[in-house]
């Protein structure tokens, strides 16, 4: 009876110090992605983008749409910080003519 606990091989596993290195790492990694000062937003459709640039809600200079074949765009641009008079003017534009659309 003695010799069976001699003879059982210790159990492998994860070591907990692992386990908190990877915790570690995915809390500095989803930090350094929150300290990110770039304004980001996702665009699925081509048309979309053309909305963004008639209410003038991205920067002329960074905005770039490139045609990668027929069907697809692919768009980098970076945001505005704040919403030009221009933009909320035709923004409200959109709103009147929404609203007379619907009567």
């Amino acid at each position: 009876m003695g010799e069976d606990n001699k003879d059982k091989k210790p159990r492998r596993g994860l070591p907990g110090g692992f386990l908190l290195i990877v915790l570690a790492a995915v809390l500095l990694f989803y930090s350094f992605q929150s300290m990110n000062k770039d304004k980001t937003g996702k665009v699925s459709f081509s048309h979309q983008v053309e909305h963004l640039v008639n209410l003038d809600l991205l920067h002329k200079d960074s905005a770039k749409k490139t045609a990668l074949n027929d069907n697809l765009v692919t768009f980098s641009g970076k945001f505005k910080d704040r919403v030009s008079d221009e933009a909320k003017g035709r923004y409200r534009f959109l709103e009147l003519l929404n609203a007379n659309n619907q009567l």
